[in-house]
């Protein structure tokens, strides 16, 4: 076969000299002249050995023309003869990234269109080639690790491949996973090994995105162990340029009082993947639930930097009880797939808080009830339910959210046991001291640093008074609770005055981390940092207000009476109603459950067996049956369920069977890896770079079907100029015979 067959209509040329030679006879013109007769006699003698001659100098000739023709066509030896007795075999290996941004679109044209009419370009080229041939499609998101499923895998390449090819790529579109090239590359070498006497071409058709080949080690170490065992490899760039793509990278509930009919705010990010910045970004909430869904107002942004991200918020307010899906819109840009985020949510009728009081006068704690649950027309959803400690060991605690211990003076083992399974499990617990605080009986909760009281107390101390008034009583650090007076800018907690408070033992203070350590005392450090940290400190340096954790819940120990005896906080300071219910949004969040799943993962849930039948079904988001599966028993009270790896994007549903005969139904989002948005393209500059040199071949978008390298045989171009030379030499040996010459 030749690489390029079309020069082979330079074939024609054969019939010039062929012209030339007849044109030579038209030239001539007959004259009588009687001496030519003697010459003639002896030209009649020789004729036909000039003739034989003149016919071999003009057959070569046109053989030298035939030479040039078939030296410029590049000729090649296939592998079928080779074949015959054992030769070479080449098998294609297509590994064809169709993650997400393989949508990329720019007017009429997409990434992945490029793509499929290269492939098919590809197919028609293979097909005309005479060697054993096999091919072997392998798509990104196929690459299982456990089960990789290619669309084709050592298929033999015929004169209709490129036909069946088309076919199934027709079939086929980008997937809305983002699955790592190299794993795909770890597939391709399990499905594909390299055999003797077989040699293996790889194409990586990708869009060739900087995040995919930054800072990965793995990915370029495949490459190289191709290229040691002599296994070509083609890098097919299908996009030659960037394009601007907006992207909802995070959408969640912001921690608050869920319950019905209580407003929720949702918090929302947009980053702008492109080189410019973007204008007035609308962004289009909407929320969904079982019986339909309903649009509420856009937000917009007024500005969104090139490369940056910003923030936005709407509230949203759920009118019943019930399982609800929240969903932010972007309008349409290059990439579809990423301009949807969802969150779903589970709102119960109220949120239940256990409060804990010893003393008889249950006036003392009003003021304390009365700021989280006021009743009349001012709904928080928050229940209250007052009991003193007795309660704790005698009672379940699973059905509270929260739980508040005001002056509590007996400490049973058995409540001491039940508030730390309480936070173990994730609950929310704060402590306000008092007149009937025992710090000796509070040891059975420390526990020599093992329980969840973290520190040791050590007596209660009035706090001088500051006549002059230089300094507040009260300094915060930069935390959930007292979050919203830094944003405003109010001084509402200047106000504030500590008369008593309980100081710490020498132990204690050693390991508490004090208020200016010089790190923000955030929500995510709150959750992660064991330590006993100091969130509010009075203005002799002294801790007020500690936080730690325990297990996977929240402690919170105040240092102060949560009524009026030690501080003039509860009377009429706004401030005291606003912290508490900021405080009783911070220990709740950790039951609000804004679990979220990615394209590609299992879905897991965790279920009480007290509640439910083991068998659960799920549904897609486009509400067809996906797949109905039976528990598999964690605990005696507990089963567990997981799915196959969701395929799509969207809220899928899991339907649920309750011990009372009735159903059930949850809605379980599942997002896009927004990362996968991310256009910034690598150079092939940058390739050359990261990547040894002679381990690869780059194809540019724009040359993509000029693939030289995939005529594999014997070349002849070389062997046939060297014949020529010697044709041509020989050709003026002849034609200097076949003339007449002077001695």
């Amino acid at each position: 076969m030749f690489v390029y067959p079309a020069l082979l209509w330079g074939l024609l040329l054969l019939g010039v000299p062929l012209l030339i030679h007849l044109i030579h006879w038209l030239r001539y013109r007959r004259v009588e002249w009687g001496a030519m007769e003697f010459l003639l006699a002896a030209y009649r003698k020789h004729r036909s050995r000039v003739r034989m001659k003149e016919f071999l100098l003009l057959l070569m000739r046109m053989a030298a023309v035939a030479l040039i023709v078939l030296m410029v066509a590049q000729p090649i030896l296939q592998d079928r003869l080779g074949s015959l007795v054992g030769g070479l075999k080449v098998h294609h290996v297509v590994i064809l990234d169709d993650s997400f941004s393989m949508s990329d679109r720019w007017g009429e044209r997409s990434v992945w269109e490029n793509a499929r009419e290269r492939l098919t370009h590809l197919a028609s080229e293979l097909e005309h080639q005479t060697a054993t041939q096999n091919f072997t499609l392998l798509r990104t998101s196929q690459s299982d690790r456990e089960h990789p499923k290619p669309d084709f895998h050592a298929q033999r390449i015929d004169t209709s491949f490129s036909t069946t090819l088309s076919q199934v790529l027709e079939n086929l579109s980008p997937s809305s996973r983002a699955t790592p090239l190299s794993e795909a590359l770890e597939r391709a070498e399990e499905l594909v090994p390299q055999q003797p006497g077989e040699k293996r071409i790889v194409y990586l058709v990708s869009d060739f995105r900087r995040k995919d080949w930054d800072e990965n080690p793995p990915l370029k170490k495949k490459l190289e162990e191709w290229s040691e065992s002599e296994t070509e490899v083609h890098l097919l760039d299908t996009v030659s340029a960037e394009h601007p793509n907006l992207t909802i990278s995070h959408l969640v509930a912001e921690s608050g009082t869920r319950a019905a009919g209580v407003p929720v705010r949702m918090k929302f990010r947009v980053t702008n993947y492109g080189t410019a910045t973007v204008q007035n970004v609308v962004v289009h909430p909407e929320i969904q639930s079982e019986t339909g869904s309903e649009m509420l107002p856009a937000v917009t942004l007024a500005e969104i930097p090139a490369g940056k991200s910003v923030e936005g918020s709407f509230a949203v307010r759920f009118p019943i009880a019930g399982s609800y899906g929240v969903t932010a819109s972007l309008d349409v840009d290059a990439v579809l797939r990423d301009n949807q985020a969802f969150c779903a949510l589970e709102i119960p009728p109220f949120e239940s808080v256990l409060v804990i009081d010893d003393r008889t006068d249950a006036e003392a704690s009003r003021p304390f009830l009365t700021a989280l649950a006021p009743g009349g027309n001012v709904a928080t959803g928050i229940v209250t339910r007052l009991e003193t400690s007795r309660f704790l060991a005698t009672h379940s605690l699973d059905a509270f959210q929260t739980i508040y211990l005001l002056n509590v003076r007996d400490w049973e083992p058995l409540a001491v046991t039940a508030l730390e399974t309480f936070l173990q499990k994730g609950g929310g617990v704060a402590f306000f001291v008092g007149d009937e605080t025992d710090p000796i009986l509070l040891q059975k909760a420390y526990r020599q640093g093992e329980g969840f009281f973290p520190v040791l107390l050590k007596q209660p101390t009035e706090l001088p008074a500051d006549y002059l008034q230089k300094l507040p009583d009260l300094r915060v650090s930069h935390h959930p609770l007292f979050r919203v007076f830094q944003e405003s800018g109010e001084t509402l907690l200047s106000t504030v005055h500590i008369h008593r408070y309980y100081t710490l033992e020498d132990e204690s203070l050693e390991k508490i981390i004090p208020i200016d350590s010089g790190g923000k005392n955030d929500e995510n450090m709150a959750e992660n940092v064991p330590a006993v940290r100091t969130i509010a400190a009075l203005r002799n340096n002294a801790p007020l207000i500690l936080e730690s954790t325990y297990g996977k819940g929240r402690f919170l120990l105040f240092l102060t009476t949560a009524d009026a005896s030690w501080n003039n906080w509860p009377q009429g300071n706004p401030s005291y109603v606003v912290v508490l219910l900021q405080l009783q949004a911070y220990l709740s969040g950790l039951h609000q459950n804004t679990t979220f799943w990615n394209v590609g993962e299992r879905i897991s849930l965790q279920l009480s067996a007290e509640t439910y039948f083991s068998e659960v079904i799920f549904h897609t988001p486009k509400k067809e049956l996906w797949e109905t599966l039976p528990g598999t028993a964690t605990t005696e009270e507990t089963f567990s369920v997981q799915t196959s790896p969701a395929q799509e994007p969207g809220f899928f549903t899991v339907t649920l069977k309750n011990r009372q005969n009735t159903e059930e139904k949850r809605f379980l989002p599942v997002n896009v890896d927004f990362r996968e948005g991310e256009m910034a393209k690598i150079s092939p500059e940058e390739l050359a770079q990261s990547l040894p040199e002679g381990t690869y071949s780059y194809h540019p978008a724009g040359e993509f079907h000029h693939l030289e390298t995939d005529h594999h045989g014997f070349p002849l171009a070389n062997y046939l100029l060297y014949l020529l030379l010697l044709w041509l030499f020989a050709e003026m040996l002849l034609a200097q015979n076949a003339s007449y010459h002077t001695r």
